[in-house]
């Protein structure tokens, strides 16, 4: 399978600090019925309208 520029293939939770907030995005995934990859991307995307503004296509 080839993978196209943009695709991640996950993140690496280290450390306690970061577990901790691994769970919480997994409640809140589970919460809105999402997957956890969804529902990580939505807080990605919320962030940085916040803080840079909506994109072009927005």
């Amino acid at each position: 399978m080839q993978k196209e520029f943009h695709q991640v293939t996950g993140l690496l939770w280290k450390g306690e600090e970061e577990m901790a907030l691994y769970c919480q995005l997994k409640a809140l995934a589970e919460q809105r019925g999402q997957s956890v990859s969804k529902t990580a991307k939505d807080l990605v995307k919320a962030g940085l309208r916040k803080e840079v503004g909506p994109t072009k296509n927005q």
